[in-house]
């Protein structure tokens, strides 16, 4: 009977070894699984805010859009040659992953604004409204904050370098709600510093390149701007030529640092290198207006006067951008003087009334003109010039005093 009861009791504890040790084993392995996730989870976190992410940069105002600074004038035979801004009103900006639809509109947001060329409104609009879609979905969407303060600067461009200062304080205060959502957000820091340096504070900005570089955000482009605009053209050179390299495959980066590249080679008066440098930039935007106008001047300034009317007429072709409008008025005045120069008087007043329509208040062009008609006894048009020359610009005092002249000589 002993034997029977002991025979049960080893047959419950079997039976109850073979349920117990699966069970504790299946636990452990649990125990292991969840930790591991958890490790995971941990390092994806980590990864995710140590992982340099890809940078966008957007245009303003300037069109593109810049200070005063950026705009060269150039004067050389009374001719006062414009160069488009080449450092347009942007910063880079971190796209968010796309993973649901508030980061979706968010990078689309960004890859719009890096579009912008200063010329068309549109970009911006559709912008703003991915922007706006996003934060409502997550208020804390730093990178959708940034964005909109893009767009705020974007439009508060006004003409020569200027910004409407309200429009900037605007977009500071966006960024300001991008850094309370994520403290220390590169991009935020980065596009404040833009944001002083239009202000004028290059204390400041210089400040925010600092603060966004030791959060991983590549800053090399904006030391050099606040560079540029303390005088220092060689620290200026040595930021831009190191930004392209921190650009990576991101074009529309590496395009600002070589339109700003080429910004330093004019006002060297290193045309020839202008022009190589704005014609890289020009092969990574092909559509941007901004680089087709920066290269055609270049190549005015060059000499290579039919090759920059054909830059700058192809660029008009698709996209209206008053810089480049108003290099191929001086590309235009340029080729007149030299067929006059060869005595080719009808080909030279082609030119001529083609600057004039091109930029209706390009004064030589009227003067050269005029002298033409002067010296082929056409004194009416010659008058008739004048006064149109005074509807333009009635500020200049040429046209009055050349029709006082031309009447005494009747």
């Amino acid at each position: 009977m002993s034997t029977i009861k002991s025979l049960a009791v080893m047959a419950v504890i079997i039976a109850l070894a073979a349920f117990v040790l699966p069970a504790s084993a299946y636990a452990r392995q649990a125990h292991k699984k969840s930790r591991l996730r958890h490790h995971h989870k941990i390092h994806a976190v980590r990864a995710v805010k140590k992982a340099p992410a890809p940078l966008v940069t957007v245009a303003p105002v300037t069109a593109s859009p810049v200070p005063d600074s950026s705009m060269i004038t150039i004067i050389d035979n009374d001719v006062a040659v414009r160069q488009a801004p080449v450092s347009k009103p942007a910063a880079p900006i971190l796209p968010a992953p796309v993973k649901d639809r508030k980061q979706s509109d968010t990078a689309r947001g960004l890859m719009l604004l890096d579009q912008y060329d200063g010329s068309d409104a549109g970009l911006l609009d559709e912008a703003e409204t991915l922007f706006a879609r996003a934060l409502k979905a997550e208020p804390q969407d730093a990178p959708a904050s940034v964005g909109l303060s893009r767009v705020e600067m974007c439009r508060g461009y006004l003409t020569d370098g200027k910004f409407d200062d309200r429009r900037l304080t605007r977009a500071l205060t966006l960024t300001d709600r991008a850094l309370d959502a994520s403290p220390g957000f590169g991009p935020a820091h980065l596009q404040r510093g833009y944001l002083f340096l239009y202000l004028g504070s290059l204390g400041l900005a210089e400040a925010e390149a600092d603060r966004a570089s030791k959060a991983g955000s590549p800053a090399s482009r904006l030391y050099g701007e606040v560079a540029m605009r303390r005088g220092d053209t060689g620290k200026a050179k040595e930021y831009w030529e190191n930004a392209v390299t921190e650009a990576g495959e991101n074009d529309g980066e590496r395009a600002d640092s070589y339109d700003a590249l080429g910004e330093v080679a004019m006002s060297d008066g290193d045309f020839q290198a202008a022009a190589g440098y704005f014609k890289e930039a020009l092969s990574l935007r092909p559509s941007s207006s901004w680089e087709s106008s920066n290269y055609g001047l270049a190549l005015v300034r060059m000499g290579r006067i039919d090759e920059a009317i054909e830059v700058l007429s192809f660029s008009l072709l698709h996209k209206e951008f008053p810089e480049a409008r108003a290099n191929l008025a001086v590309a235009y005045l340029r080729k007149g003087v030299s067929l006059q120069d060869r005595g080719d008087s009808l080909q030279a007043e082609v030119c001529y009334k083609k600057a004039i329509e091109n930029d209706p208040k390009l004064m030589p062009a009227y003067k050269d003109l005029a002298a033409l008609y002067e010296r082929a006894g056409e004194k009416d048009k010659a008058a008739g010039l004048c006064r149109k020359a005074m509807e333009a610009d009635p500020k200049d005092p040429w046209a009055a005093d050349t029709l006082k002249g031309l009447d005494t000589r009747k």
